[in-house]
C-alpha cells in the first residue's frame, strides 16, 4: 500500500458502520474503515464486523468469500479488546481488531492484519500485517501513524 494520508470524509449513506474515505490505495466507501464495499465478500463483512466489535475481547466472526476459481478464503474478524497507543506525545485508546484470512479448497494464503483504531474516532493509528503464506499484501502493509489532525472544513 502506498504511504500516505488516510482522510476520513465522513459516513456514507447514513450507515454509521460505512466510512467515506480517501486512502493512498483508493477512495471510495469502507466498513468500518476497512473492508471496501465493492470487495468481494463485502455483504458478509458487515455482520461479521458487528458481531465482533460488539463482542467482548476475543470474540471472533467468519464468514467465507469467494472471488474466482482459486481465490477462495475463510475471513475472520477477532476482536482483540482495548489498548492505550501513543501518536506525537497523545494517547488514545484503541479497538484492536484483526482480520485473519486463511485460504481454502487449494488456496494457501494465510494473514492476519491487526489495527488498532481510535475508539472515539475509528481512525486507524496502527496496522501489522502478519503474513503466514502466500504473497503479502506489498509495503507498507504495516504502519504506525505519526499524527493525527482534524481536517479543516472546505
Amino acid at each position: 500500500m502506498p504511504s500516505g494520508n488516510i482522510d476520513f470524509v465522513g459516513i456514507a449513506a447514513g450507515i454509521p458502520e460505512l466510512c467515506r474515505m480517501n486512502r493512498p490505495d483508493g477512495s471510495g466507501d469502507y466498513y468500518f474503515g476497512i473492508w471496501k464495499t465493492n470487495w468481494p465478500g463485502a455483504g458478509d463483512a458487515l455482520p461479521a464486523f458487528k458481531i465482533a466489535v460488539a463482542g467482548p475481547k476475543g470474540t471472533r466472526s467468519s464468514f467465507i468469500t469467494r472471488s474466482a476459481p482459486g481465490l477462495q478464503w475463510n475471513d475472520s474478524i477477532i476482536n482483540g479488546g482495548t489498548e492505550i497507543l501513543v501518536v506525537d506525545g497523545r494517547s488514545y485508546r484503541t479497538l484492536k481488531l484483526a482480520h485473519e484470512r486463511e485460504g481454502i479448497e487449494g488456496n494457501t494464503y494465510h494473514s492476519i492484519i491487526t489495527e488498532w483504531r481510535d475508539v472515539d474516532t475509528g481512525v486507524p493509528l496502527k496496522v501489522v500485517e502478519d503474513q503466514i503464506s502466500g504473497e503479502s499484501y506489498g509495503p507498507g502493509t504495516t504502519w504506525m501513524a505519526l499524527q493525527v489532525q482534524r481536517l479543516l472544513s472546505p
